[in-house]
């Protein structure tokens, strides 16, 4: 939290874009004159239905202190059958658009295991980031090589990115077309002079008594 009670992420674009991902959410009891949230004729929302809405606001009527009025279901993007895949081959698997994302999945399954407190999602979420950070840093790579996006599969996986990788991916391409530019650049003085305290740092290095 911020010194003003503010949270950290109050004004982060990101979390506000994740936080309107909807959530599955179950009234305990019914609601009067709440029928319009599952889109039919009736005036009143009955117990035991389940409406899909916005994270933030599934969180705050989930709340049993304050609240209590639904219990929060698992969303789609992190069900079982997902959650195998990801197992199975995470790097095949399109974050960007599985079970309806909408390229957050980090972002609101790290909300989601901070309000649920699911060990396995946990792990899912960190073994699924961790493969696929190399492919993503090494498809930088070649991105950037090739200034343009022409295979097929690279196409794929780019495409499938979630919104963090989207943003490594970015940082590692520009990162690598920035070290290219500058080697093939005429700072001849520069490199010199890099050059220069290499070979005095060794030279310094090799005359110093270890005994």
């Amino acid at each position: 939290m911020a010194d003003d009670g503010t949270p950290r992420d109050y004004y982060d674009l990101d979390a506000i874009l994740a936080e309107n991902q909807k959530l599955p959410c179950t009234f305990l009891f019914e609601v009067p004159n709440a029928g319009y949230l599952e889109g039919g004729s009736e005036p009143h929302l009955a117990k035991g239905t389940t409406v899909e809405l916005p994270f933030w606001i599934g969180l705050k009527i989930a709340d049993p202190v304050r609240f209590g009025y639904v219990s929060l279901e698992i969303p789609k993007p992190y069900t079982s059958r997902v959650r195998q895949a990801l197992e199975a081959a995470s790097r095949s698997v399109n974050l960007r658009s599985v079970g309806g994302s909408a390229g957050w999945f980090y972002d609101v399954g790290v909300m989601l295991n901070d309000t649920i407190d699911d060990y396995p999602l946990r792990r899912i979420l960190y073994e699924t980031f961790r493969d696929r950070l190399l492919e993503v840093m090494d498809q930088s790579q070649h991105a950037s090589a090739r200034h343009e996006v022409s295979d097929a599969s690279l196409s794929d996986f780019i495409a499938g990115m979630d919104e963090w990788e989207r943003q490594l991916f970015s940082a590692g391409e520009a990162s690598n077309k920035a070290m290219k530019a500058w080697s093939e650049s005429d700072c001849t003085s520069v490199k010199i002079m890099s050059s220069r305290r290499i070979v005095t740092s060794t030279r310094y290095t090799e005359g110093v008594s270890c005994g």
